[in-house]
C-alpha cells in the first residue's frame, strides 16, 4: 500500500492491491468518507499529489495489458520453454520486465482522467535533480546535502556531502559516514540519521551546522526509528522498541529527547513482555554480530530452558522474525528462551571494492557466508549453555527465505539442533530445475553447479537432502502455495529416510504469507509443535 496526504491535509490517497487489479482510494477527513477513484488492471507503482492539490498523479505500466494478451495468443500454438518461465508458481511465461512506466493524472473528486502538467513530473519524482548515486538528499535554497558511497563497492559507507552554491563544505568526522537520511531544519541546521555499532545495531541522530564545528550527537539507541520526516522543530519518526509495537515519536533537535505523539496500540501490554537482553558476540573468525535473547517474564535463572532460534533480522519490535511466523513473545510466555538472531555480516578479504556479482560469487566459495553464520550460532549457543540458561539438548532453529537456507545448512553440517521449522524449503538440485532458466542462470553465476555431474560434492555440503550423515530431527515445513514445490524433493527424501517431517501448504500465498487466518494458524501450529517436541514440564534444573 502507498499512502499520500494532500497538500492541505484534508485528503489521504492510498492504493489497494488485489490478485487481478489495483485501486486508488481517497479518504476525506472532513466528511469522514472513503471512495474509490480508479481501478487499474496493472499495479499502481507510484502515487503523488500535484503541487496545488488539483490532480492526483500515478505511474503504472499499461503496456502490461498488451504483453499479457500477446502471451495468451502465443499459448494457442504452445510456449517454447525459456527464461521467461517461473515454473514454481506458473505454467505460462512471465511478461517482460522492461515495460516502461507511464505517468497519468486523475481528478481527485471524480476520478476522471486529467492531463499531466510539466510541473507534475517534479511531484512524482521530487529528487530527480539530486546528485548521481546519492542515497539521501535534502535542499535548503542553493545549499544541498546528500549522502553517497565513496566508491562502487557494495559495502562502501554512504558519506555526507554538503555544497553551498559552488562552495564545498567537507565533513571529515567519523559521524559523517553511514548516513541513512538527512533533513534541513530552521537556522541552517542539518540533522542526519545514521547506523552505528555492531553491524548497524544502533540508530544515531546528529545535528550539524556545516562549516561550524563537529556534528553534535542527539540520540543513540537500539530502538528502530524509520520513515522519518522533518516536522517543525524536530523529526517525526515511526519507532519500535524490542517490547513495543510501532508508534509515532518526535525527536527533539535540541537534546534528542523523544515524545510519543501517537500510539495506535495503547492497550498493548508492554509491561507483560518477556525479559529482553541485547547480546553482542564474535564468532571464531572474529566477526561480530548481535541478537536479542527473550526469556519468560518470571524466569529466575533456576532452570535451563529450551531455545528457539528466530531469524534473520533483530531490529525494533520482536514480533515473529523475518516473515513474521514465529511469535517471539508468545513463545517466551510458553516457557521457551528465544534468540532473535541478526544475520552475521560476511565481508570478503580482498583489497578492492566488491560489486554485487563478485560478492555473491566469493560468498559461495566453500560456503564462506553460511559457515560464517553457523560459526556465530555455534558460539552463542555454547555461551548460553555455559551460562546455564539453555538446555543444549533442546535447541530448535527456524527460518524463512535466507533464514531457511541457514537452517538447512546448519542441519546438514552440525548436530547442534534437535528440531527445525521452515517457512520455505529447500535448496537442492531439484530446486534449480524447478526455478526456471533465468533463476538457475543467476545461481550458476553465484557458483552453484552448472549440471548434475559437477554438483555431487557441492550438494553434499549445501543440501540437506544430500547430507547422508545429517542427524534426523523433527521438522515442520509451513510453505506457501507458490513455493511448496521447491521443497518436495527434500520432503520426499527425508521422509523416506525416516525423518519425522510434516509439510503444510497455504493457498493463495506468496513468499511472505499475508492472510490473517493463515498467519494465526501458523503461529498456533508452531507453538503447539514446539511444545510437543520439547516437553516444557521437564525443564532441566541448573
Amino acid at each position: 500500500m502507498t499512502i499520500r496526504w494532500s497538500p492541505d491535509g484534508r485528503f489521504l490517497a492510498y492504493t489497494k492491491f488485489f490478485s487481478d487489479r489495483s485501486e486508488i482510494w481517497i479518504h476525506d477527513f472532513v466528511r469522514h468518507v472513503s471512495s474509490r477513484k480508479l481501478v487499474s488492471n496493472v499495479d499502481i507503482e507510484r502515487l503523488a499529489w500535484s503541487i496545488d492539490g488539483a490532480r492526483l498523479l500515478y505511474e503504472s505500466r499499461p503496456g502490461l495489458t498488451e504483453a499479457r494478451k500477446a502471451i495468451a495468443t502465443e499459448g494457442l500454438s504452445g510456449f517454447r520453454f525459456d527464461g521467461r518461465f517461473w515454473p514454481l508458481s506458473s505454467d505460462i511465461p512471465m511478461p517482460p520486465a522492461d515495460i516502461p512506466l507511464v505517468a497519468r493524472a486523475i481528478d481527485p473528486s471524480s476520478g476522471a482522467p486529467e492531463a499531466v502538467q510539466e510541473a507534475d513530473k517534479g511531484a512524482l519524482h521530487p529528487d530527480a535533480d539530486r546528485p548521481a548515486g546519492s542515497t539521501a538528499f535534502a535542499r535548503l535554497g542553493d545549499t544541498m546535502a546528500w549522502s553517497a558511497p565513496s566508491d562502487d563497492g557494495l559495502f562502501s559507507p554512504a558519506m555526507l556531502h554538503v555544497r553551498a552554491g559552488p562552495k564545498v563544505l567537507p565533513c571529515s568526522y567519523d559521524a559523517c559516514n553511514g548516513i541513512a537520511n538527512l533533513w534541513w531544519l530552521p537556522r541552517e541546521v542539518l540533522v542526519f540519521q545514521r547506523r552505528a555499532g555492531v553491524d548497524g545495531s544502533l540508530t544515531q541522530f546528529y545535528a550539524w551546522r556545516p562549516g561550524r564545528g563537529r556534528p553534535r550527537l542527539l540520540l543513540a539507541t537500539t530502538d528502530a526509528l524509520f520513515g522519518c520526516r522533518e516536522g517543525g522543530e524536530g523529526i517525526i519518526c515511526a519507532q519500535e522498541t524490542s517490547a513495543s509495537p510501532r508508534h509515532l515519536v518526535a525527536v527533539s533537535v535540541r537534546n534528542g529527547s523523544r515524545r510519543v505523539i501517537f500510539d495506535p496500540n495503547p492497550e498493548y501490554p508492554a509491561a507483560e513482555a518477556g525479559i529482553v537482553r541485547r547480546l553482542e558476540w564474535a564468532n571464531t573468525a572474529g566477526v561480530k554480530t548481535y541478537g536479542d535473547l527473550v526469556l519468560p517474564r518470571q524466569y529466575k535463572g533456576d532452570r535451563r530452558l529450551p531455545l528457539v532460534i528466530v531469524q534473520y533480522e533483530s531490529r525494533g519490535f520482536l514480533r515473529g522474525g523475518t516473515g513474521d511466523e514465529y511469535p517471539i513473545q508468545t513463545l517466551a510466555a510458553h516457557g521457551f528462551a528465544v534468540l532473535s538472531f541478526n544475520r552475521t555480516p560476511w565481508l570478503p578479504e580482498v583489497d578492492h571494492p566488491v560489486g554485487e556479482d563478485e560478492y555473491l560469487r566469493l560468498s559461495m566459495e566453500d560456503f564462506a557466508d553460511r559457515r560464517n553464520i553457523l560459526s556465530s550460532l555455534t558460539t552463542i549457543i555454547g555461551q548460553l549453555d555455559r551460562d546455564g540458561v539453555i538446555d543444549p539438548a533442546r535447541v530448535a532453529i527456524t527460518g524463512q527465505s535466507d533464514g531457511a537456507v541457514t537452517a538447512t545448512f546448519a542441519l546438514a553440517n552440525t548436530g547442534l539442533f534437535s528440531a527445525a521449522i521452515l517457512s520455505t524449503c529447500c535448496e537442492d538440485e531439484a530446486m534449480l530445475q524447478q526455478s526456471g532458466e533465468s533463476y538457475e542462470d543467476f545461481y550458476v553465476r553465484m557458483g552453484y553447479p552448472q549440471n548434475h555431474a559437477a554438483g555431487k560434492e557441492f550438494w553434499r555440503i549445501g543440501s540437506l537432502s544430500d547430507a547422508d550423515e545429517a542427524k534426523p530431527v523433527p521438522m515442520l515445513i509451513q510453505a506457501a502455495s507458490s513455493e511448496f514445490r521447491m521443497g518436495l524433493a527434500t520432503y520426499r527424501e527425508l521422509k523416506r529416510r525416516g525423518w519425522p517431517i510434516e509439510l503444510y501448504v497455504y493457498p493463495d500465498e506468496g513468499h511472505v504469507k499475508l492472510h490473517p487466518a493463515h498467519r494465526m494458524a501458523i503461529y498456533n501450529r508452531n507453538i503447539e509443535w514446539l511444545a510437543h517436541h520439547f516437553d516444557l514440564s521437564g525443564s532441566a534444573k541448573r
